[in-house]
């Protein structure tokens, strides 16, 4: 369950240093806020639908849960230094990159897809009866959800006063590469 609970932290985390990122590009928060929030859920939305299908095919399912978990967080690394890079380095970034829109797709999108292709997985792990999935479903979700909250508060709040904001990014995507590392080390010893 702490797996659980670690997930979400880290993605609200990372969902919250992306609002912060986009309300730049954005204009204003309440943009910036809107557009990440719409890509995280429909990107995080479509992944695990396509997680779903995938963990159907596969007798190591928290082999594939450390792929992804393990895969959204170097893309959120990937995706926020190579944003940043291009912010600050082009004089004039191409229209399209400018364009909040296409940036909260481009910094959120894939890893919020890769984060919600791991949620199927890591419930068929450790609910292997389907008859008791739909009654564990409950404290796993609640666990999710109670680290989802920690990590509001920890990438709007916590870790950006402490640290700033790029030591908060990367504080979180630790996190959830932890969470991936620790699931394969797990899926090695089943």
């Amino acid at each position: 369950m702490l797996l659980w609970a670690l997930s979400g932290f880290s993605m609200l985390t990372l969902e919250t240093v992306w609002m912060r990122e986009i309300a730049l590009r954005a204009g204003n928060t309440v943009m910036g806020s809107t557009l990440v929030i719409v890509v995280f859920f429909g990107f995080a939305a479509l992944g695990n639908l396509f997680g779903a299908r995938l963990v159907s095919g596969s007798d190591r399912p928290l082999r594939l849960y450390a792929c992804c978990e393990s895969a959204a967080a170097m893309t959120a690394v990937l995706t926020f230094v190579l944003g940043r890079w291009l912010w600050s380095h082009l004089e004039t970034p191409a229209i399209a990159l400018s364009h909040p829109v296409v940036s909260a797709v481009l910094l959120a999108g894939l890893p919020s897809f890769l984060s919600g292709a791991a949620f199927p997985s890591l419930t068929e792990a450790f609910v292997s009866s389907p008859a008791q999935r739909t009654a564990s479903a409950g404290r796993f979700y609640g666990m999710n959800l109670l680290g989802a909250s920690l990590g509001v508060a920890a990438g709007a709040v916590w870790l950006p006063w402490w640290l700033g904001v790029k030591a908060a990014f990367s504080v979180a995507a630790a996190v959830q590469l932890s969470c991936g590392l620790i699931a394969l080390w797990m899926a090695a010893g089943t």
